[in-house]
């Protein structure tokens, strides 16, 4: 295959699978990243009597805001409704990108079924401005 051609796969697969902002971040040559658990990519796998919440992605937009994406699945027989989110992401050189936290409206995810609810973060509370991300992780904490 082409350089061309693999760049191209890529793409659709990052698009596919994570959406078309982090795609952009991933054309535009930010800070981008994603969490490997893949269960956010169909609304129906849970896993049994819990709720499981887990940071999925995160990139850095072109004002250097970015946005992280979490899914919640929710394997309990009661309907989920989130009432806040804490979401520390941190670099393994850098240290702490941001610590946050949110109480937006969160829409509710019913039984059995999992939903991916994305976090905006304004510049201003980007600790590491626009600084290259290496080895990244992440913690949520959520109350419902």
């Amino acid at each position: 295959m082409t350089e061309e051609e693999l760049t191209e796969i890529y793409e659709s697969i990052y698009g596919t699978i994570y959406g078309t902002e982090l795609l952009n971040a991933v054309r535009a040559g930010r800070n981008f990243t994603g969490f490997g658990n893949y269960m956010f990519t169909h609304p129906e796998p849970v896993f049994n009597g819990c709720l499981d919440t887990k940071v999925i992605s995160a990139w850095q937009n072109e004002d250097g805001s970015m946005d992280i994406q979490f899914c919640g699945t929710n394997g309990t027989n009661n309907t989920i409704k989130y009432n806040s989110v804490d979401i520390t992401i941190t670099d393994e050189s850098l240290g702490t990108i941001c610590d946050i936290s949110s109480t937006d409206y969160w829409d509710s995810i019913t039984p059995g079924r999992s939903k991916v609810f994305t976090v905006h973060v304004d510049p201003s509370n980007v600790l590491t401005g626009t600084a290259e991300w290496g080895s990244v992780r992440s913690n949520v904490h959520t109350s419902y």
